[in-house]
């Protein structure tokens, strides 16, 4: 029982004894504790005696860290030394500036005593190669442990050789020191002393002498740099100048005046102005600005900058060349840390406008209000825009701004463009349309300073067929031309035959053609909920489709009606759309047959996306695509089949005809008209039939239509119309323009002039104006 209360008693001493160990650390001496800082780190010049560095503060972290004896040395770095021979001075406040460094222990910091007085700095020695600081602490009241204490080394005058990137002083103190062991940064280094630089480098000017740079600003990197100097400030000591380059001469002279102002460090300084800017060329015979530097600025002052307004030039049109203007500045002698270096401080440029595209959207055929790109159009000089002419934009065929009326109206009421002016003060003001077909907008213009103008937001329709670029075409009376592309245009749907081109033959019925493919070329390219694709057969007349052909959806989920498909024995083709798809979809027409008379030329067969079709072309909102564009009448198309077999009893003949007599030749056979030929104006007239045997076209190619006057002429792959009283011939659907027009004489006849019908058909006329005869081959 004994030997377990024994047991017991020891088991408590011992747990009391540790706790006893872990608690003596909590009473005796702090370790050290101090925080250090930099209140400043100016950026100085390498190579630069009696420099100002920056302030070092020394902070306790908590009171009472710091007592009697305790040591603190702080080293600078190599080829870093103090100025003089001066040993620091102890102050209770500012530097008096008597000393290399300055240790000031304030009685109040941020509202709180110090804990550390004047009394406390034992001594602050600097070592006999300057370069490193003992400072000792001693004296009543340490350490304090009411009051937290604070000290500032301010380094005044320092000599810094040559060290790159940051001057770094290291803080260390022996074991058992209340200082802590540390580095600071007090100063940057920089290889540039100066930055020379310009509001607006693009401002232009001209060679008129009066067009004025904008401010020319030259910017101390590290203070003192720009050391005072003297008059005459040309080619004179300590120089800080600025060339211009060849053909450009500084000039002071004008309204208003060239001005220089010292500003930041150098504020307090009177400015110089007007002559007191001194002009003169240099050793190399450069036009030099030597500027006049008054004082040197300082670590209290800060550094300094010097703007340079109204700076201009006079010009010798025979030297200077267009474009940037490059000067160059330098220093000499104090001033020789002035980083040397070519800037460009303006252009010079003749009067002109320039047309630059900034932004191209990608748009699509058939569509209503697409947006399109940005572009500029840019004054090189104030005034190249002429006062009160105009600047006109017209867009190409096949695009219409979006805010059109239509045909019918003919107006573009709102601008098309927002305007924006990125830089200067002249401006366009919209006038409206030019001409109906809603293709070109005008502007008149008001001229301030040359100015960059920024059109943007602007918005077209396309026509269906409508595809490459889209460029814009700049005009006008105010001075400016040129084009800019602010889009590119292409189909949303394609198409191509699938298979080997088949064989088609004129006068024949229910003849099979190639399978069709439609494909989309982005997604929902083709409309639902009741629209419509709508598939052409062949030329304007002549082919139908012959049957329903099979319409398959074989890519996307594209909804078509196949039981509402209609066509038969119609030139159209009607597909209606039930739903689009959420995928680009593929439909394929197969089994398609077409019925083609003896009016279809040979060559190829043609299946046409109409312009028609609502499901590809916009027509939900008014005017229309088809109504905006009403010439086009195909989006895209391919050649389905080919047609091989010419109408039959075509026979080439060479007739001979003679003016005023019925009677002709063919192929040496003789025979008779019942009118005779006849010329007027300059022009040889026959009867209809008669000019279609002699150019080797069958009778039953000879079509007449009393309806609209027309006749249709029909040889090989050319199809030939003309109609009485029109000098328009259309030749296989062009139109051609004639010098005289078909007509009507007694009794009843249609005469043709001979040599436009018979070179429209491939023959040769020739005329012998002895016999009064005309042959045709």
């Amino acid at each position: 029982m004994r030997n377990k209360r024994n047991r017991r008693l020891l088991s408590i001493l011992l747990t009391l004894s540790l706790l006893v160990t872990l608690l003596v650390p909590m009473v005796g001496p702090a370790s050290a504790s101090v925080t250090y800082g930099v209140l400043n780190a100016p950026t100085i010049q390498t190579n630069t005696n009696n420099a100002a560095l920056g302030t070092i503060s020394i902070t306790e972290d908590s009171a009472g860290s710091l007592k009697a004896g305790d040591v603190l040395t702080i080293d600078l770095p190599t080829n870093v030394t103090f100025t003089g021979v001066t040993q620091p001075e102890i102050v209770a406040g500012a530097p008096t500036g008597a000393s290399c460094l300055t240790v000031s222990v304030p009685a109040v910091v941020g509202g709180n005593a110090n804990g550390l007085a004047v009394a406390n700095i034992a001594s602050a020695v600097i070592n006999a190669g300057r370069n490193s600081l003992n400072i000792t602490l001693g004296g009543p009241g340490l350490p304090n442990v009411a009051n937290k204490g604070y000290i500032y080394l301010y380094y005044n005058n320092v000599n810094v050789g040559a060290v790159n990137g940051t001057v770094d002083v290291v803080l260390s103190s022996p074991p058992g020191s209340g200082f802590s062991n540390g580095k600071v940064s007090i100063a940057a280094t920089s290889s540039g002393a100066t930055q020379l630089t310009v509001r607006d480098a693009t401002k232009a000017i001209s060679s008129n002498g009066t067009d004025t740079l904008d401010d020319i600003i030259l910017t101390e990197k590290v203070i003192g740099t720009l050391q005072p100097n003297a008059a005459p400030y040309v080619n004179g000591n300590n120089y800080v100048k600025i060339a211009a380059p060849n053909g450009f001469t500084w000039n002071t002279a004008g309204a208003p005046a060239m001005s220089i102002n010292y500003q930041w460090g150098f504020n307090g300084t009177a400015a110089v102005v007007g002559g007191a800017i001194s002009v003169g060329n240099d050793a190399n015979g450069k036009s030099c600005l030597w500027l006049p530097i008054p004082a040197a600025t300082t670590s209290v002052t800060g550094i300094g900058r010097i703007t340079i307004s109204n700076a201009r030039f006079t010009v010798d049109e025979s030297v200077a060349k267009y474009g940037d203007i490059s000067v160059r500045i330098s220093g000499s002698n104090t001033n020789n840390n002035v980083t040397q270096e070519d800037v460009v401080v303006g252009v010079y440029a003749e009067s002109g406008v320039t047309i630059e595209g900034k932004t191209t959207k990608d748009i699509k055929s058939g569509k209503k209000t697409q947006d399109i790109g940005e572009f500029y159009l840019t004054e090189k000089l104030a005034g190249s825009l002429v006062n009160g002419r105009t600047v006109v934009l017209t867009l190409p065929e096949g695009a219409k701004w979006s805010n059109y009326t239509g045909p019918a109206v003919g107006t573009i009421p709102v601008n098309p463009f927002s305007i924006v002016q990125d830089s200067g003060s002249a401006t366009l003001a919209y006038v409206g349309a030019v001409g109906t077909d809603g293709r070109s907008v005008k502007y008149t213009v008001t001229t301030g300073t040359a100015t960059k103008f920024r059109f943007r937001n602007g918005q077209v329709d396309t026509a269906p067929d409508f595809t490459g670029d889209l460029k814009i075409t700049v005009s006008g009376t105010a001075g400016a031309t040129g084009e800019v592309t602010v889009a590119k245009c292409a189909n949303t749907v394609s198409m191509s035959a699938d298979g080997a081109l088949k064989e088609v033959k004129i006068g024949v019925q229910a003849q099979e053609i190639g399978d069709i493919i439609i494909k989309e070329n982005v997604t929902e390219a083709i409309k639902g909920s009741n629209n419509t694709i709508v598939l052409n057969c062949g030329p304007i007349t002549g082919a139908v489709w012959a049957n329903i052909p099979t319409v398959t959806v074989t890519e996307g989920d594209l909804v078509i009606d196949q039981a509402a498909v209609t066509g038969t024995n119609n030139r159209a083709l009607t597909i209606p759309v039930k739903s689009s798809s959420s995928k680009p979809a593929t439909i394929k027409v197969s089994g398609g047959k077409v019925t083609l008379d003896r009016t279809v030329p040979e060559g190829d067969f043609k299946i046409n996306l109409a312009a028609a079709s609502t499901a590809v072309v916009d027509a939900q909102v008014a005017p229309t695509i088809t109504t905006l564009f009403p010439q086009v009448g195909n989006v895209t198309g391919i050649v389905a089949a080919k047609v091989v077999t010419p109408a039959p009893g075509e026979t080439q003949y060479t007739s001979v005809f003679k003016i005023g007599d019925s009677k002709f030749t063919m192929n040496g056979v003789e025979k008779t008209m019942d009118v005779a030929p006849y010329v007027k104006n300059d022009r040889t007239y026959l009867p209809i039939r008669y000019v279609a045997q002699a150019l080797g076209v069958a009778d039953s190619n000879i079509m007449w239509n009393e309806a609209d006057q027309s006749v249709v002429l029909i040889k090989g792959d050319r199809v030939v119309k003309v109609t009485i009283g029109s000098v328009t011939m259309m030749i296989n659907g062009v139109a051609f323009t004639m010098d005289v027009a078909p007509e009507i004489v007694d009794p009843g006849r249609t005469m043709l002039p001979l040599r436009w019908v018979a070179q429209a058909l491939g023959a040769s006329v020739n005329w012998d104006d002895a016999t009064q005869t005309v042959t045709v081959k």
